[in-house]
């Protein structure tokens, strides 16, 4: 049988559910393994999950995952998994300096909004403590940290969510694509904290791969972002001994918002000038392969992902339970 060169609206749907359900799947797994060796070796399975080593494997394994259910999706519907996710596709190199450069804008125009976001979380007696695996206290483990924290997340997280999932809702318009692919970004991530901003990346990201079907342009801006996290936090705290919390006041609002504001027009220009410069080719040859997709009845298209919302919705309502303290 001739594997399909792209994905379509079914794969897209099944994606979603596993980005979601996968990750936790693993996670439970885990811990149960945790139990088994802790007792065989009699040690509390808490200390073995504080373990930096224990955690910095629990972190990769889990990203790994969304990456194998990119390749398993691939595998059972017959989809050229390189093909498919657009992993192949390169573009010229001052798309590449674009792409950067709109991550860097994103970090710093859209953290004072995410600032004000997480002084409201606090008020109402949200945890926001967002440990990483090890300490981010030497140049050792900063190195250690961008590969497994911020590469392999840039990796896996992309063939998934941009490689998977929005390139197999081309056929039903870009906002369709960009929009879906971007809440179930998000969503993966089950944590009020970390929701809006990795929505917003989720979009900007999603909407530069859309027009350029570039997926490794979108895992070097997830890398990029990840990674400058992680930098100015290691400088930060080698400076200051914490990694810069600060209290809320009224002006960030302001701050906020002028911020959103001018993102807004960076990303516009950048995104509208890759929509004439690059995609008009991009679109010519994608429209043979979405020519041959066939376009499901509405009412079947929404039936379709229940399941995925539903269990998308439950798992954050526990998750955010539990960071008010209430589970």
């Amino acid at each position: 049988m001739q594997k399909r060169l792209r994905f379509e609206y079914p794969h897209s749907v099944v994606g979603s559910f596993w980005g979601i359900v996968a990750p936790i799947l693993l996670s439970f797994i885990l811990s149960l393994i945790l139990v088994i060796v802790g007792q065989g070796i009699n040690t509390d399975s808490t200390d073995l999950t504080t373990n930096p080593v224990v955690s910095l494997i629990a972190s990769v394994l889990t990203e790994l995952t969304f990456l194998l259910v990119a390749v398993l999706i691939a595998r059972k519907y017959q989809v050229s998994f390189l093909d498919g996710t657009g992993i192949k596709q390169t573009s010229p190199w001052w798309v590449y300096l674009l792409g950067l450069a709109l991550s860097i804008c994103c970090l710093f125009l859209i953290n004072p909004i995410i600032a004000c976001w997480e002084s409201l979380l606090q008020l109402i007696n949200f945890d926001l403590s967002t440990e990483l695996p090890i300490a981010l206290d030497n140049i050792g483990n900063l190195f250690l940290l961008l590969f497994t924290t911020a590469l392999i997340p840039a990796i896996c997280e992309e063939f998934l969510f941009r490689g998977v999932i929005l390139n197999g809702l081309r056929k039903y318009g870009v906002w369709t694509a960009v929009l879906v692919s971007a809440t179930f970004f998000s969503l993966m991530h089950m944590n009020l904290q970390q929701i809006p901003y990795t929505f917003i990346l989720g979009v900007i990201i999603g909407f530069v791969v859309y027009y350029t079907r570039n997926l490794g342009l979108g895992m070097l801006m997830h890398f990029a972002n990840n990674a400058l996290v992680l930098i100015i936090s290691y400088i930060t705290y080698a400076l200051t001994g914490s990694y810069g919390e600060s209290e809320f006041v009224w002006y960030m609002v302001l701050i906020g918002i002028a911020g959103i504001l001018i993102m807004g027009a960076i990303a516009y220009f950048i995104i509208n000038f890759l929509k004439k410069k690059i995609f008009p080719k991009i679109s010519e040859q994608e429209q043979v392969y979405l020519d041959q997709q066939a376009i499901l009845p509405a009412k079947q298209r929404k039936s379709m992902w229940w399941p995925a919302i539903a269990v998308a919705v439950i798992c954050l309502i526990i998750y955010t339970l539990s960071s008010f303290g209430v589970l």
